[in-house]
């Protein structure tokens, strides 16, 4: 798994907070469970963000955009190569995109439950079915 995030000296803990929310975020973008990723060998989460990558680039690409859509594609596609490039940066460096807070965090209560905010993707599939 994951390596400790490990801060010097000035660093706060507040940065590497900062830095999970946002790898958390990143790969949401490209479909990715943070929760799942958190759990994986670092070059097994890598592969999978790259493979995920892959798929985007495959149909955002700027040469499959329509005609008069090929600026904001470009623009698109930069964007996506560049969040691709900062998660994979930030997981190449042992940030994990989820976080405990060792303060609060009791292993007798509740261990096999993840936080409320990290629900399964069928829990939201099947709620947008039934408001249909």
């Amino acid at each position: 798994s994951f390596q400790a995030l490990r801060l010097q000296p000035g660093k706060s803990i507040m940065s590497a907070r900062i830095k999970a929310v946002r790898l958390a975020t990143l790969l949401r973008g490209f479909g990715l469970c943070p929760v799942e990723i958190s759990k994986q060998e670092s070059k097994s989460a890598v592969s999978r963000l790259k493979a995920a990558y892959r798929e985007k680039a495959k149909v955002q690409h700027p040469d499959l955009a329509s005609p008069g859509n090929e600026d904001e594609a470009q623009q698109n596609f930069a964007k996506l190569s560049t969040e691709y490039d900062e998660a994979l940066t930030l997981l190449e460096a042992g940030v994990s995109p989820v976080m405990i807070n060792s303060s609060s965090f009791d292993p007798t209560s509740h261990a096999s439950e993840a936080h409320p905010a990290f629900r399964h993707h069928s829990h939201w599939a099947g709620t947008r079915a039934s408001r249909q």
